[in-house]
């Protein structure tokens, strides 16, 4: 495609993904690794670097933006569907795993969209530059689930906590952040997933126009109102199964290992001051 972009425009502005490679959850910005023992992250390495050497070339002007995982209204494959379902079929809880700590950097789609106008109103400051494009705020998956529940009607729902070796029906929460967890069958990482932005706020005076509380608003209102279709391919490409009989029997085996623990004879723990006080008196 690249001889048809010379061709048609001297100015081009490229989208692609974020797949940076694990970081032991430390932020990772634009000379980060990639994920280069994926297939997909390799063709999007090419790409960027077939891109790159296009504009070097002197070819057209080009402005590389990176997205992590999108959410918000329109957005393919929402992954907040997983919640807003849980929520509408009345369910007493919705599964996490490893307590819902885990922090995934996104975007909100109309955040989003304000990069790339931003990117077109700055030709000359964004010329040959590759950014990454986040929200500023980014809660962890717990409270992401209770947010947006809230929004929609139900800020009592509970929570099955279930640990990374058993994430079973938590999986969903892995659907994008870890690549290759279903080929390699093995539970998905929960280490933080963290993306850095600094360089398109520094550079362009990028801001998000809508915060992350409008954000889940504008997201609960619209899967209300747009539920998807239940075993429909839109619900299917999210890749959660909606099995309630495994997670009510998770439910179950969680709360027998609760009542067994709780049985066991146990010493306890002392809290003691790090520092020793003076005596009274």
């Amino acid at each position: 495609l690249i001889p048809v972009f010379a061709a048609a425009t001297d100015r081009l502005v490229t989208i692609g993904g974020t797949a940076y490679a694990g970081s032991d959850g430390l932020p990772t910005d634009e000379d980060s690794p990639r994920r280069l023992e994926n297939k997909l992250v390799q063709r999007i390495v090419e790409t960027e670097k077939a891109l790159q050497d296009a504009h070097d070339a002197g070819l057209f002007s080009l402005t590389h933006l990176r997205y992590p995982l999108l959410w918000g209204p329109g957005q393919i494959a929402p992954k907040e569907w997983s919640i807003a379902r849980r929520v509408q079929d009345g369910r007493p809880f919705i599964p996490v795993v490893a307590g819902g700590r885990t922090i995934e950097t996104k975007c909100f789609v109309a955040n989003a969209a304000a990069a790339v106008l931003q990117t077109v109103d700055q030709p000359q400051s964004s010329s040959g530059r590759t950014y990454n494009v986040t929200d500023a705020l980014n809660p962890d998956d717990l409270t992401r689930l209770r947010d947006l529940a809230t929004a929609l009607g139900r800020p009592e729902i509970g929570v099955l906590d279930l640990p990374e070796a058993a994430t079973g029906p938590a999986g969903f929460w892995a659907v994008g952040r870890d690549l290759d967890y279903a080929r390699e069958h093995r539970p998905p990482r929960t280490e933080h997933a963290l993306i850095d932005s600094t360089r398109i706020r520094r550079e362009l005076g990028h801001q998000d126009v809508v915060t992350y509380i409008e954000a889940v608003e504008q997201t609960a209102a619209h899967l209300a109102e747009h539920p998807l279709a239940r075993g429909g391919p839109d619900e299917a490409q999210i890749g959660d199964p909606f099995d309630y009989a495994a997670e009510d029997a998770y439910a179950q085996l969680v709360e027998a290992f609760t009542q067994q623990a709780r049985a066991i004879p146990f010493a306890g723990t002392e809290y003691r001051h790090q520092y020793d006080h003076p005596p009274a008196g």
